[in-house]
Formats: C-alpha cells, structure tokens, sequence
C-alpha cells in the first residue's frame, strides 16, 4: 500500500474544484488499460458532513475501458471519465434527489502497475447547504472476480448519508 497521503491534499483541491465544473480527462495513443476489478480503501480526510460512520472507507470497483473512455461500476453507482495526464483515470456521477445534488468523483494516479493512488470525493448540495467528503488512500487490481467483502461498503450507502447529513443543516 503506497503512503502518501499528504501527496492526495492537492488531488481533492482539484476534485472538490471539479465538481462545480465538470470533469475532464486526456489520453490518446497508446493509452495505458486500466480495466478490470480494482479494490479501493481510504482514510477520511474530509468530511463537513459530521458522518460519524467509520474512517475508513473500503469497497470494489469494476472498471471498463475502451481508448480513453473510463467506466466505473461501484454497485448502484455508475462513474464515466477519461484517463488523465498522471498514470491513471478520472470519474464522476452527478445525481439528483428531490432538491439535492451529488457529485461522486474518483481520481486514480500512478495506476497502470495495478498499485494506484486514489481519492474518493463525495459533494452533496441541498438547497444552500452543501457537505463534503473525501477518502485518501490506495486501489489495487485484482485478477479475481469481485468478492462481498463483509468490511466493504458500498458508494450509494456513503450518499445517502451525506444527502441525509446535508438536508438536516436545512432543519
């Protein structure tokens, strides 16, 4: 497991400043593959929400890739991006609920040895409240299937807490 997590502080600033604008990507020939299952596990690093769910934050993603293009499954969760400049791959969702917004992103660096930097950041707005949430750690390519994995957690549950966090500064 790469240790760098004060190296990620700058990846969130860039993925907390992508979510109010959209999300681009690079690549071209011979673009690195990154597909397959990889393993995600980060320490949060940021929460504005006051989630008081674990630290840690563990789960399974399944990415496919064609060219430049990157899709990533992470259950109910579906991310599309591109790959970046830095080894690796970029990837959102926005979704909306009643009058709330969440912007999903993930940020892969250093990735086509199947070792990658990653962070998850996870921003909710809810009328004029907003919460943020950001993990920092390492994903890993794996050549098995997807496994449940008692210790994981799974994306949709993370924003559901976050929505849920964000409406009751509203209250």
């Amino acid at each position: 497991m790469k240790n760098k997590y004060l190296l990620t502080i700058p990846m969130f600033c860039t993925l907390f400043s992508l979510a109010t604008t959209g999300c681009g990507g690079g690549g071209g020939g011979g673009t690195p593959f990154y597909g397959g299952i990889w393993r995600f596990r980060g320490l949060k690093v940021v929460d504005t929400c006051r989630i008081s769910n674990e630290s840690v934050f563990s789960t399974t993603l399944t990415v496919n890739q064609i060219e430049d293009r990157v899709v990533v499954d992470s259950g109910r969760v579906v991310l599309e991006g591109n790959t970046n400049e830095e080894d690796g791959f970029n990837v959102s969702n926005s979704s909306e609920n009643g009058n709330c917004r969440t912007i999903s992103q993930y940020q892969f660096k250093d990735a086509s040895d199947g070792d990658a930097e990653a962070v998850l950041a996870i921003t909710t707005t809810c009328g004029v409240a907003r919460c943020e949430l950001g993990f920092a750690g390492n994903a890993e390519r794996s050549s098995g299937k997807s496994s449940s994995d008692n210790e994981e957690s799974r994306l949709e549950e993370i924003i559901a807490d976050a929505i849920n966090a964000t409406l009751s500064f509203n209250e």
